[in-house]
């Protein structure tokens, strides 16, 4: 069993997903040397910056996120001013899923990824049960052509609960301000190719804002010294 200093979750999690992550939001690749030498969040933010290399752009990170936002908006929300402060509760859009789907489709940003919704959470939840199901069908001695029926019509009950769901917003993006940052660090080296500065207090933000979509741990409480993955003690 694994634990780790960042609470990164559960034996499912795969530190793959994160390395996949960090690279896709700062547009290089790390080597699976490099990968196995980083052991806590400073390692990780000195390899980040021994590739990004000295900073160039002029414009503030989260100031370029946040006016590509604010135009990808523009033609959904044309009576509202737009301010890092503006609730996005505010913006007429169907669902937080329809919102993000807007933003995406008008200017290609990475989005962080949304919540989980009730129909989501329910969907979930009848797959659970086909575990406890089709064995007690097997024990009641239910044909196994009746027993594929039932998984078979869970499954496709489950597609249209999942494309259903409103989702909501990620966890701490509440305005667009919240939601500009998050942008911003998974865009870092969209934005840093078109003019956006990446230097190391930037960088660094950008990553506890990555890793923390990931993490048990509060961002306030992700330092340079948190250790990544810690194995248990025997």
């Amino acid at each position: 069993m694994m634990t780790n200093s960042l609470d990164l979750g559960d034996e499912e999690f795969d530190p793959i997903d994160l390395q996949v992550e960090i690279e896709s939001a700062f547009g290089l690749r790390l080597s699976d040397e490099e990968a196995s030498s980083v052991r806590t969040m400073g390692d990780l933010h000195t390899l980040l910056m021994n590739h990004i290399g000295p900073a160039e752009g002029e414009t503030c990170l989260t100031t370029m996120a946040f006016l590509r936002l604010r135009r990808a908006l523009a033609p959904i929300a044309p009576n509202i001013r737009l301010r890092p402060s503006t609730p996005l509760s505010e913006i007429p859009a169907k669902s937080p899923r329809a919102l993000f789907n807007s933003i995406h489709l008008e200017n290609g940003l990475r989005l962080p990824a949304l919540g989980m919704g009730t129909l989501t959470g329910i969907s979930g939840i009848l797959f659970m049960s086909l575990f406890a199901l089709v064995p007690i069908l097997a024990l009641l001695k239910v044909s196994w052509l009746a027993i594929g029926g039932v998984i078979f019509g869970v499954i496709a009950l489950m597609w249209p609960l999942q494309r259903l769901d409103p989702l909501r917003f990620p966890s701490g993006c509440e305005t667009l301000g919240d939601l500009s940052r998050a942008i911003a660090a998974h865009n870092a080296g969209a934005l840093a190719r078109e003019g956006a500065r990446l230097d190391s207090e930037t960088v660094w933000q950008s990553l506890v804002q990555i890793v923390a979509q990931y993490a048990l741990t509060p961002k306030p409480d992700i330092g340079r010294q948190t250790t990544i993955l810690r194995a248990a003690s025997a």
